[in-house]
C-alpha cells in the first residue's frame, strides 16, 4: 500500500504531530508499505529520510509553516498514493481533500488538537461564542468531506461530537516506541541537575507555551514544595513561557529547585525519564499526549488533571493520580500525595509500565492499516 501523510508542517519543526507522522512512517515502511509525507515549509531543508515532498510555505518565527495549495510536484505525487491521511483540517487538510476529490483517492483525517482550547489561548480577543460558531461550522464541514475521522482517544471523540462533528469516526490511539522509552540510561542526569539519589524528580516534557498550562504546574509545585522538601521540578522543552515560569519560581522561593533543560532530542528524552520519579502535567488541551504515554513506558506514574486524552490514558490510583479540575490547589494535593509515599510510587510505576503496552507503535500502526484497508474497500464498493 502507498500511504500519503499530509500536514501543515513537518521536520525540522518539532511537535506531537511531526513525531506521530515520523514514527508511523518508519514502522509502516518496515512492514513493507510505501509512505510519503506532504507538507509546507522550506524545500531546501533535508529531512534525512526519503519521500518527503515539501511545498514552499509561510514559515512563522517559531518554525511552524503552512500554505493553502501544494506545488504541482506535490499534487502529482499525491495522485499516486492509495490513501491520503490528513493531520490538520484547515490548511494542508483542505488542500489534500481537494486533491483527493480530483483523483478519487480516499482520505482519512486524524484530529490531534483541541482547537477550541487553542483558540482561547492564542485568540483571547475573540468572543468565545464567535470562536465556537466558527469551529462548529468549519470543522464538521471538513470532517464530512473525508472518508473517515480518527480520534486518538474516546474523550476527544466526545469533544468532536460536542462540536457537531457527525461524520463516521473511529478511535485509534497514538502509538510510541515502547522499547525506546523503557530502556533509558539515567546515568549523569541527576549530577547534571545537582540532585541526589534521595531527591524526587518531577519531570514535564513539552513546549513551554500557554496551551500546555505550565504556569499552573509551576504554581502547584511551588505550593507543594514546603510539604515535599526533597522534590524538584524539571521542565524539558523550549517556548515563550520560560521567562514567566522563571519569575513565578523566583517569587515563590523555589528557583533553586526548578530546572530548565531546554529542548531535548528524541534520543535524550528516555534518559531523563529514566532518572526521574514522576511525570507531571497541567495540560488539558491534549487529545492523547505522546509524552504521557512515553513516561508510562519509562515506568513513571503520571500526575495530571482530569481531561479528555489524559483521563483516557491515566487511571487515578492505578498508573497515576488525577486532579479533578484546574484549581491549582487540587493539583498541589496530588503532587504532595505522590511525593510522600515511595511505596505508592513503586506500585504506580509497575502499573505504568504495564499500561504502556497498549500503545506500542506496532499495534497502533496495525490498527491504522486495518482502517486504511476498510476505507479503500468501501470506496471501491
Amino acid at each position: 500500500m502507498h500511504i500519503g501523510f499530509v500536514a501543515d508542517t513537518y521536520k525540522p519543526y518539532t511537535s506531537g504531530v511531526t513525531h506521530y507522522i515520523a514514527l508511523n512512517k518508519q514502522v509502516l515502511e518496515k512492514m513493507g508499505h510505501s509512505v510519503s509525507v506532504f507538507s509546507f515549509g522550506d524545500p531546501r531543508f533535508d529531512p534525512g529520510e526519503p519521500n518527503v515532498v515539501t511545498t514552499r510555505g509561510l514559515v512563522l518565527p517559531n518554525g511552524y509553516a503552512f500554505g493553502l495549495s501544494f506545488s504541482p510536484v506535490a499534487r502529482r505525487a499525491m495522485r499516486q498514493v492509495d490513501i491520503l491521511h490528513a493531520n490538520h483540517p484547515f490548511a494542508s487538510g483542505a488542500a489534500a481533500q481537494r486533491e483527493a476529490r480530483r483523483a478519487n483517492i480516499p482520505i482519512v483525517f486524524t484530529n490531534h488538537t483541541r482547537y477550541d482550547l487553542y483558540m482561547r489561548a492564542y485568540l483571547p480577543f475573540l468572543p468565545p461564542a464567535l470562536g465556537r460558531a466558527y469551529l462548529t461550522t468549519v470543522l464538521p464541514r471538513f470532517c464530512r468531506s473525508v472518508d473517515r475521522v480518527i480520534a486518538p482517544s474516546a474523550g476527544l471523540a466526545e469533544v468532536l461530537r460536542g462540536l457537531k462533528v457527525d461524520a463516521p469516526l473511529k478511535v485509534i490511539p497514538n502509538g510510541i516506541d515502547v522499547t525506546h522509552f523503557a530502556s533509558g540510561d539515567p546515568s549523569g542526569w541527576r549530577e547534571r541537575l545537582g540532585a541526589s539519589s534521595e531527591d524526587i524528580l518531577l519531570v514535564f516534557v513539552g513546549r513551554l507555551s500557554k496551551e500546555k498550562n505550565v504556569r499552573l504546574l509551576m504554581e502547584a509545585f511551588a505550593a507543594a514544595a514546603p510539604a515535599c522538601p526533597r522534590a524538584r521540578l524539571v521542565l524539558a522543552g523550549g517556548g515563550n513561557e520560560k521567562a514567566a515560569l522563571e519569575a513565578i519560581a523566583i517569587r515563590a522561593g523555589v528557583a533553586g529547585r526548578v530546572h530548565f533543560t531546554g529542548p531535548l532530542s528524541y534520543a535524550q528524552v528516555p534518559n531523563l525519564l529514566a532518572a526521574a520519579n514522576v511525570f507531571v502535567t497541567a495540560s488539558v488541551s491534549e487529545v492523547h499526549p505522546l509524552t504521557v504515554i512515553e513516561a508510562l513506558a519509562a515506568g513513571l506514574p503520571v500526575v495530571g488533571i482530569h481531561s479528555p486524552g489524559v483521563s483516557d490514558t491515566i487511571r487515578h490510583g492505578w498508573n497515576g493520580l488525577l486532579a479533578g479540575d484546574t484549581q491549582p490547589q487540587n493539583l498541589t494535593a496530588q503532587i504532595v500525595e505522590i511525593c510522600r509515599s515511595a511505596e505508592s510510587r513503586a506500585a504506580l510505576s509497575a502499573a505504568a509500565r504495564q499500561s504502556a503496552q497498549d500503545y506500542a507503535i506496532e499495534r497502533t500502526a496495525g490498527l491504522l492499516l486495518d482502517e486504511y484497508r476498510a476505507v479503500i474497500e468501501a470506496r471501491r464498493a
